[in-house]
């Protein structure tokens, strides 16, 4: 019996762990064209856009690219409006910013038509230093996926242009990557653009893989996350990053209309060194990037520019903010602000029952839980600053600059340094804890799981009453507490595996893009907030494994 369940637990860690990294979760290139969106078209505009480096200062380099989207703009139906804003001077550079405009109205033209506003930038990042010398993007990813996928995009909805009740707009900005230029002066001056815009879907990337994640929204996101939950295929969302976005010093050309205007910001965030380098060139764009934002975009399209609902500019303006996140293969899980408090305050008394339970057996005292929970807790601590020791001396090997808990760029083999020091830290933690068990007493297990439980509780009430945002503690807590006490109840134990798999699940995903988003600055607070929920998983699989 003992060795079947060590087999059905190695298996189902194993299964999450591959569709936590998307084996099963993500699309890829080859699976085909999604609604006749063409990833291989799109990966022949971005080879002739990042032939050459155009950022501000290089004028005629930025205008052949102006020049050759005007002309296929053209081709595919629109003589775009070209909306030039000249004397500008940003960064050290002067220069004449150029956005373009292009409108594809409904065949079945109607009057106070509504539209969905695609939009990205056209210019590449100007230098920068980058591991002892100055270099130059050629904008591969950033943002040629944008301007690339956005005219796919439209391509692909104008064949079916007789379907549509809204119409599209294209807007490619100029000058976003020296503090949004292009996109600032035509809301100022025009904002005729954006008077019968509903929607509007920047398109960005702050590296060249991994998944496209839809990692903003504009307020009162309600409508937006209901469109988003019923028709983006592959979803990747974390309602987490508005709040972290918010706080960074970052920003897109969607900064400026966010606030009036229904939106989606969506990005790769994979991998930090080819972010705003030469490495940002046509060689290393990922196609399975491509199709992950087509896989989520071109869903949201078609239903748009379809559904006479959104025949109304304000269809999608709410004044209520969902908090939300999502799980590979299961999708988006979202909650009301209320709703999810409330959820926090049960999950907090059924910690409590469980607890009291456990106690009334004898299985440990009050005292020894507490002990333990304040050890998991100030070890998660030491966790973090063994991450940012680590994070520290990876910067000075590499002789780069260090951020505590910022962006750090050029540091050699950063994303193998944070899986081996994640993986070591996993594997010290777990041999640590199994160690005190074999040398303790028979109850440990129970013991390390109410500790880590009381952790969790704890963090995750907080984290909701402030924050409205505690995911990362609540699926550990919400899993765990499932299968504890239906074990309580039942002396069955079929949930617990399952609770083990859908915290690998939501642990390996989201920390992966966590590390890859925040960098190996900030691996300190990845490994803090993974070790939080490590005792978890080895307590559940002693008591799944071992008869208690």
């Amino acid at each position: 019996m003992k060795a079947i369940r060590v087999i059905i637990l190695v298996g189902l860690i194993a299964l999450s762990c591959f569709i936590a990294r998307g084996l099963f979760s993500m699309p890829k290139a080859t699976d085909g064209e999604i609604m006749g969106f063409s990833t291989n078209d799109v990966i022949e505009t971005i080879k002739i856009i990042s032939q050459k480096q155009h950022s501000v200062a290089h004028t005629q380099e930025r205008a052949e690219v102006r020049e050759y989207l005007i002309s296929r703009l053209t081709a595919i139906g629109d003589t775009p409006t070209i909306y030039t804003y000249p004397n500008q001077e940003a960064k050290g550079y002067k220069f004449e910013a150029v956005d373009i405009l292009a409108e594809f109205k409904p065949l079945l033209q109607q009057t106070d038509t509504t539209y969905v506003m695609l939009v990205a930038h056209y210019d590449s990042r100007y230098a920068q230093p980058f591991r002892n010398d100055t270099v130059w993007s050629y904008g591969a990813a950033d943002d040629g996926y944008g301007v690339s996928i956005a005219m796919e995009c439209v391509e692909t909805l104008l064949e079916k242009q007789n379907e549509w009740s809204q119409g599209v707009k294209i807007l490619y900005t100029d000058a976003e990557e020296v503090g949004m230029i292009g996109m600032k002066n035509i809301y100022e001056h025009n904002p005729e653009v954006f008077a019968n815009v509903g929607l509007v879907i920047n398109i960005e990337a702050r590296g060249p893989y991994g998944a496209a994640l839809l990692f903003e929204t504009s307020e009162g996101n309600k409508k937006l996350i209901d469109l988003y939950k019923d028709k983006a295929h592959y979803p990747v969302s974390y309602s987490l990053t508005n709040l972290v976005y918010s706080i960074l010093p970052n920003f897109t050309d969607f900064t400026i209309v966010r606030d009036s205007i229904p939106g989606y910001n969506f990005a790769t965030v994979e991998d930090i060194n080819h972010y705003h380098t030469d490495f940002d060139n046509y060689n290393n764009i990922s196609p399975d990037a491509i199709q992950h934002y087509a896989s989520q975009i071109m869903p949201i399209l078609n239903e748009y520019v379809t559904n006479k609902e959104y025949q109304d500019k304000e269809y999608l303006k709410s004044s209520d903010n969902y908090t939300y996140f999502t799980l590979p293969l299961i999708g988006v899980v979202m909650f009301t602000k209320n709703l999810y408090i409330w959820l926090a305050l049960v999950l907090f008394v059924l910690y409590a029952i469980s607890l009291i339970v456990e106690l009334r057996k004898n299985s440990f005292s009050f005292k020894q839980m507490m002990k333990w929970s304040l050890n998991i807790f100030f070890l998660s601590l030491l966790a973090f600053v063994i991450g940012e020791l680590i994070a520290y001396v990876s910067t000075l090997t590499s002789e780069v600059p260090f951020k505590f808990m910022g962006v750090v760029q050029g540091v050699h083999n950063d994303n193998a340094i944070m899986f081996i020091s994640v993986i070591a830290m996993v594997c010290i933690t777990s041999l640590i804890y199994i160690l005190i068990e074999i040398y303790n007493f028979k109850n440990y297990s129970k013991l390390l799981l109410y500790s880590s439980l009381t952790v969790l509780s704890v963090l995750n009430l907080i984290m909701a009453l402030v924050f409205t945002e505690s995911f990362m503690f609540l699926i550990p807590l919400s899993c765990s507490l499932i299968a504890i006490l239906i074990w309580q109840a039942t002396k069955l134990k079929f949930m617990i595996p399952i609770a083990i798999a859908l915290i690998i699940l939501q642990s390996v995903s989201f920390y992966y893009l966590l590390a890859m988003a925040l960098t190996i600055g900030a691996l300190g607070a990845v490994m803090l907030l993974l070790f939080i929920s490590v005792p978890t998983l080895i307590a559940l699989t002693e008591i799944y494994i071992r008869k208690q």
